[in-house]
């Protein structure tokens, strides 16, 4: 099976409480979409322009839009799933300058593309699939300004001064589909809807809606947004995730050896020592050093080792904090086995 551990220490480590303190490491998670295993290369193309380009030219004015701003906002989209799956181990992504008709702005996706358009699209991008954006619309609001105040001193007196404020929301809805070319089938369409907030203040109410990000690039961001969200969507993509562990025991010197072995990320040397203190007398200790060995070995990769003596740090050694990390490792050994079905050649 391919490697989908990879630890990622951050220095400093931040502090939970006296006793604990955390680790981050990097692990895959399954796309939430399951692609047929033939679909390796996939060539995106936009699809959203207008067959009534006039229409679309006015509602543009109306909205605010200028020609060709829906072409660079498609562009971040693309960018977005770009930068999601450059480090994906289950696709290859070619962004093309096709540009179809479609839909346009709008909600509702057009017609399918003919599967005679699909087959010279696949031939001349050498891809198993294509990945059509078709609908894409946006939206920039600055809702009505507010007032607050803050106190002040000056010269001794306190004093309350007023403070405006102003909000921007940008809002993004676009549709992908994506066609296998080889077996003429629609394997996903889907629809997002994302939205961003941004805030500013100033002297006026008018001062803080200049302060605001400029509603292009806010845009611009929200649509990148939908790319990285999409990218998820139909591949397995790398998480960050936070991880505790108790740093010390006064009543076992194993204990705290293997805790420093981990700060320096020497893991396998880790446990080896937590696990001596396993065998501590005292249950307290021994459930702690059981609830980090988990963590060493969910570090190394072995999920079944760590959910052993995580069960054995609630069961035995009655630690509460190893019912709730039990529960992490259930969800990473459904994902794991998910993954394995997912990034099989």
């Amino acid at each position: 099976m391919k490697n989908i551990y990879k630890v990622f220490y951050l220095l400093p480590v931040v502090f939970l409480s006296s006793c604990m303190t955390s680790t981050y490491l990097k692990v895959m998670r399954p796309a939430q979409v399951t692609i047929a295993p033939h679909i390796k290369k996939v060539a995106i193309v936009n699809r959203t322009i207008p067959e009534n380009k006039v229409a679309n030219v006015v509602e543009g004015f109306l909205t605010g839009e200028f020609p060709g701003q829906d072409k660079q906002n498609i562009q971040a989209a693309m960018g977005g799933l770009q930068e999601n799956l450059r480090n994906s181990p289950r696709y290859e992504m070619i962004v093309t300058n096709e540009e179809l008709k479609g839909s346009g702005s709008g909600g509702s996706f057009p017609v399918p593309l003919q599967w005679t358009l699909v087959n010279e699209l696949s031939l001349k991008y050498q891809a198993d699939a294509i990945l059509a954006i078709e609908t894409y619309d946006s939206d920039f609001i600055v809702t009505k300004g507010s007032k607050n105040t803050k106190k002040v001193t000056e010269k001794g007196d306190t004093i309350l001064v007023p403070e405006y404020y102003a909000e921007g929301v940008a809002t993004v809805k676009i549709g992908y589909r994506l066609y296998d070319a080889k077996q003429k089938t629609i394997t996903d369409q889907y629809h997002l809807n994302r939205n961003n907030r941004w805030y500013a203040k100033g002297n006026s109410i008018q001062d803080a809606v200049v302060q605001l990000i400029d509603s292009k690039a806010a845009i611009q961001k929200v649509s990148h947004m939908t790319g990285l969200a999409y990218g998820a969507r139909i591949s397995p993509t790398w998480y960050t995730v936070e991880r505790e562990f108790y740093k010390k025991s006064k009543k076992d010197a194993n204990f705290g050896i293997g805790s420093r072995r981990a700060r320096v990320n020497d893991w396998e040397g880790a446990a080896d020592y937590w696990l001596k203190a396993t065998q501590s007398p005292n249950a307290k200790v021994a459930g702690k050093a059981a609830f980090n060995l988990a963590l060493a070995y969910e570090v190394l990769g072995d999920l079944e080792n760590a959910k052993t003596w995580v069960n054995r740090s609630y069961t035995d050694f009655g630690n509460k904090k190893a019912r709730r990390y039990a529960s992490v490792l259930d969800q990473r050994q459904w994902e794991a086995q998910k993954l394995a079905q997912q990034l099989q050649n």
